[in-house]
């Protein structure tokens, strides 16, 4: 996870014409008289038989709701819809928070940073209504990957163990006394969850070499551990994709190490131009790697500017001798 500057990219105007269209029809489902009758409808909701046709693959009648009855998790919002391209724009076609780039043929997930419908808030503990009047606030939406907006089943190579991750409407807070109420500012709260927009991650995360696994993430802060936890960013596949980047990084040190070695023994002004041709080359790749648009950009700023100065102390150390 890197810090995305939002105001490098404006927000989009269709959003703000249909948020304001939204928003009374909005209000009006969340209205207390109509949450009070939502909520009394779905708790007459009783469950009804429904033909064997429509069993399960277990051979058992499956249930359904009374007709009529209504789930009260949230209004059915679209006006988010709208900043999906600038999203995109703004974060490089990278999930917000794994930094994994969008597969061609596929597109990421708008995704409320404060739950928009429901709210999990730790333990059993539910909150309704969500975020609603924030659901097509520009500042609280961000693209990701469906590993980390929805629950899944992982592996976790933090301690090899099978785990659920994954955001869904958990949207935790370091003190639950200043949980914002509806249309309340909620710049009080102190959420777990780190906003690429908001916080900057290098002071809540850090990668780390553990058992045998490379490019591990670590949380640094409870903020940073919550949020490694809660998103699975630990992963089976994702630490396998930012190892084969970190490989490729390191095949170049090591060629720009091979080429520092060939310019100091070189014999010829070719042979030195030649190897300080390889060095500039390749250091440019490497340094191209922590740009915001590249995948993993979080684990290249971790691992360049340490190589670069480590050669850069190395070069002067031979220049004084």
């Amino acid at each position: 996870m890197i810090f995305v500057n939002r105001d490098t990219v404006p927000e989009p105007s269709d959003l703000v014409v249909l948020r304001e269209e939204e928003l009374a029809e909005v209000r009006a489902y969340y209205d207390p008289e109509n949450v009070r009758r939502l909520r009394e409808a779905a708790a007459a909701a009783k469950p009804v038989r429904v033909p064997a046709r429509a069993a399960n693959r277990k051979g058992k009648p499956r249930s359904a709701k009374a007709k009529g009855a209504k789930d009260p998790k949230g209004y059915g919002f679209k006006a988010y819809l709208a900043a999906k391209k600038e999203l995109e724009r703004l974060f490089h076609k990278k999930c917000a928070y794994c930094e994994l780039k969008y597969k061609a043929g596929l597109t990421g997930e708008v995704e409320h940073y404060r739950p928009k419908g429901r709210i999990l808030a730790g333990g059993r503990k539910s909150i309704w209504p969500g975020y609603y009047w924030l659901a097509a606030t520009w500042t609280n939406l961000v693209p990701v990957c469906s590993m980390c907006n929805k629950l899944n089943k992982v592996v976790d190579l933090t301690d090899g163990t099978e785990r659920t991750t994954g955001k869904g409407e958990r949207f935790y807070l370091a003190d639950e006394a200043f949980r914002a109420k509806p249309e309340e500012d909620p710049a009080a709260e102190d959420p777990l969850l780190l906003n690429p927009c908001v916080h900057d991650p290098t002071d809540h995360l850090t990668f780390i070499e553990r058992e045998g696994h490379r490019a591990l993430l670590s949380g640094q802060t409870d903020k940073g551990r919550h949020t490694v936890e809660i998103l699975g960013l630990n992963r089976a596949d994702l630490v396998e994709r930012r190892l084969e980047r970190l490989l490729a990084m390191e095949a170049l040190m090591t060629d720009i190490q091979a080429a520092h070695g060939r310019l100091a023994r070189a014999a010829t002004e070719l042979d030195r131009e030649e190897a300080i041709a390889e060095i500039q080359a390749k250091r440019d790749k490497l340094i191209a790697y922590q740009n915001d648009n590249q995948e993993f950009a979080a684990l290249a700023r971790h691992t360049v500017p340490a190589f670069l100065a480590k050669m850069q102390e190395i070069t002067q150390s031979a220049a004084n001798e």
